[in-house]
């Protein structure tokens, strides 16, 4: 992480974890203020794991010093694992403009409850 935000990379997309999950991460160094979305989505077909609690955000931004780190959860998965099914993910790109939309495999409620998120400077 370090070396991310040394070059400013705006977005990571990862895998592993069967759900969906979204991390949004603002630090300050020498040039500005700066952000970083962390996707999180592994709900390609194998068994799905259920949401069990929060990780120590405080603890891993602590780690980041001396640069200034805070990390927001906006979109968690669910506690039941039927709350989590099977899913892709949809990105839309127009510029330095990036959408990306979940869409679930089957008709069961998808928590959270997504249309289509924009991952920009806000």
């Amino acid at each position: 992480m370090p070396l991310f935000r040394t070059h400013h990379v705006r977005l990571t997309i990862a895998g592993h974890d069967h759900l969906f999950d979204r991390f949004v991460e603002h630090y300050d160094d020498k040039t500005g203020n700066h952000r970083m979305d962390h996707v999180v989505s592994g709900g390609g077909g194998a068994p799905i794991y259920s949401y069990r609690g929060e990780q120590d955000l405080q603890l891993y931004a602590s780690t980041a010093a001396p640069v200034h780190v805070q990390v927001e959860h906006p979109i968690r998965p669910g506690v039941l694992e039927a709350d989590n099914p099977h899913h892709f993910v949809i990105f839309e790109v127009d510029g330095d403009r990036l959408w990306l939309q979940v869409v679930p495999t089957v008709a069961a409620p998808f928590l959270p409850q997504l249309t289509k998120i924009e991952l920009a400077d806000q």
